[in-house]
C-alpha cells in the first residue's frame, strides 16, 4: 500500500508538502477576500518539461485530494498523466468503455486513418459500404436492369427511341451477366472512351448512363446514400461548339436541285432549313403535325430535355415549297435512313458548301437577324436564348437573315412574303 506523507514546516502552518516516493507537490494558502473562508489554495508541481504547473481551489480538502493525485502519478514516472484533471481521467475512462476489447491506442489510430482517408465524412463512409456489403440489398444483373428501365420510361410515356435506345442496349450487351452494383466507375469510364469518340457525343451517352444508375439507386438496387458509379465518371471537355452556317443563294440551288432530282427529299430539307429541326425530329416528324393552311408545324418527336410537341411557324415560302412534296401523307422521312445526311452528302457532291448541321445553324441566325426575336427563335428551335446569345448572334446581317427566308420556289425576285413582321420586295 502506497504511503503519501504531508508535511509543513510547523503545525497548521503553510505550505504543505504533499510527497510520495521521490515525487513532491506543495499547497500554498493565499489570502483572497473574494472567498467565502478569505483564502485559497494553490497546488503546485513540476511538469514533465520543468515546467511549474499551478492549479488553484476553494476548499482545502479539494487542494490536498488533487495533491496526493499528481504526488501518486510523478512518482509513477507517468508525467503527461499527472498533468491531467480530473474531468479528463474521467473520459478516458469514458472513452474505454466505448472501446471494450479494442485497445484505445488501436481504434484512435484507426479513426485517424479513417478520418484522412475520407475527408472527415466517415459515417456516410461507413454507411455506404455497408449499403454496398449488405446482402439484403436486392441484386439485378444488367441486361434486367435495362428492361426495367426501359419499360417504365414507355410507360410514362417518354419518346426513347432517339435517347435510351441509342446507349442502354449497347450497354447491356457488353456488361451482360454482370450485376450493376458491382459495375465500377472505372469499367464505364472505359466504356464510354471505348465506344464513342467525340466529346459530344461521349458526354450525350454518359447523362443517359447517369439517369439510368440513378433510377436503379432509387428502386434499391444501388447504395441509397451515395453518388452512383456513372455520376463519378468524368466529362469529355468538348470544343467550342463550331457554328457553320450556309447563305441564301446556296440554300436555293440545294433547294431546286432537290426538287428536280429527290423531290422525296424536299419536306426534310425545307423543315431543316425553314424551321430549324433537328434531324433526329425531322426523321420523327409526321405528317399530321403539319398544317400549311394554320402556318406551323408541330414537332411530333422532340428531342429529349426540350419542350415536347412545340410548334414551329411556317413563314410563306415554306408553305410553297411543302405544297410541291409528292405525298403529304403518313410520315415525312418513311424508312431508316437520316434524310440530312443524305441531302448534305448529295449537296456536297455537287460542289455545295455545307457544313455540319448548316441548316438549323443558319435559320437560327438568320431568324435572329431579321426579327430581333430571341426567345421566340429559341422557343420554337428548342434551344435557350443563353445558347443563341452565345453562339448565333451577329454571324449575319439583317438583310442576309431576311434573304434566307424568301427563298422560295418561285424565281428570283419575284414577291413573296415571309415571318410576319418582316416586309420583303
Amino acid at each position: 500500500m502506497s504511503c503519501i506523507k504531508v508535511m509543513s514546516k510547523k503545525k497548521s502552518e503553510f505550505p504543505l508538502i504533499i510527497k510520495h516516493r521521490n515525487a513532491t507537490v506543495t499547497i500554498y494558502k493565499i489570502r483572497r477576500k473574494d472567498t467565502s473562508t478569505g483564502f485559497i489554495y494553490s497546488v503546485s508541481w513540476i511538469d514533465a518539461n520543468r515546467k511549474r504547473i499551478q492549479k488553484q481551489l476553494v476548499k482545502l480538502a479539494d487542494a490536498k485530494a488533487l495533491a496526493r493525485e499528481k504526488a501518486e502519478f510523478l512518482s509513477s514516472g507517468r508525467q503527461e498523466a499527472a498533468d491531467l484533471d480530473r474531468s479528463q481521467l474521467e473520459e478516458l475512462v469514458f472513452a474505454k468503455r466505448i472501446t471494450k476489447d479494442i485497445p484505445l491506442l488501436s481504434a484512435i489510430q484507426e479513426w485517424k486513418k479513417a478520418y484522412e482517408m475520407t475527408g472527415g465524412n466517415i459515417i456516410p463512409a461507413a454507411q455506404a459500404w455497408q449499403d454496398m456489403n449488405n446482402t439484403k440489398m436486392r441484386k439485378l444483373k444488367v441486361e434486367e436492369a435495362v428492361k426495367m428501365f426501359m419499360d417504365a420510361k414507355l410507360k410514362e410515356g417518354r419518346e426513347v427511341k432517339t435517347s435510351y435506345r441509342l446507349t442502354l442496349p449497347r450497354f447491356s450487351t457488353d456488361f451482360e451477366g454482370s450485376y450493376i452494383s458491382r459495375i465500377s466507375t472505372l469499367q464505364i469510364q472505359e466504356w464510354l472512351n471505348r465506344n464513342f469518340g467525340h466529346p459530344a457525343t461521349r458526354n450525350s451517352h454518359r447523362k443517359r448512363l447517369v439517369t439510368f444508375f440513378r433510377y436503379m439507386r432509387a428502386q434499391g438496387f444501388l447504395p441509397r446514400n451515395a453518388q452512383t458509379e456513372a455520376e463519378l465518371t468524368s466529362r469529355a471537355k468538348e470544343d467550342a461548339l463550331d457554328i457553320g452556317i450556309t447563305d441564301a443563294v446556296t440554300y436555293r440551288k440545294l433547294l431546286k436541285f432537290i426538287q428536280d432530282r429527290h423531290p422525296h427529299y424536299l419536306a426534310a430539307l425545307v423543315l431543316a432549313g425553314h424551321c430549324g429541326m433537328r434531324r433526329n425530329e425531322i426523321h420523327n416528324q409526321n405528317w399530321n403535325d403539319v398544317s400549311l393552311e394554320r402556318k406551323f408545324v408541330r414537332v411530333s418527336a422532340a428531342k429529349p430535355g426540350t419542350p415536347a410537341k412545340r410548334l414551329v411557324t411556317l413563314c410563306d415560302t415554306a408553305i410553297e415549297w411543302l405544297m410541291l412534296c409528292p405525298s403529304r401523307i403518313g410520315e415525312v422521312c418513311p424508312g431508316t435512313t437520316l434524310v440530312i445526311d443524305r441531302i448534305r452528302f448529295i449537296g456536297k457532291k455537287n460542289g455545295l458548301d455545307l457544313p455540319a448541321n448548316c441548316f438549323r445553324h443558319s435559320y437560327i441566325s438568320c431568324r435572329v437577324a431579321a426579327t430581333g426575336e430571341i426567345d421566340r427563335t429559341a422557343l420554337e428551335a428548342g434551344t435557350s436564348a443563353k445558347m443563341i446569345h452565345k453562339h448565333y448572334r451577329e454571324l449575319v446581317t439583317p438583310e442576309e437573315g431576311t434573304e434566307w427566308f424568301e427563298v422560295g420556289p418561285r424565281d428570283e425576285g419575284e414577291k413573296v412574303v415571309s415571318f410576319e413582321g418582316i416586309s420583303t420586295k
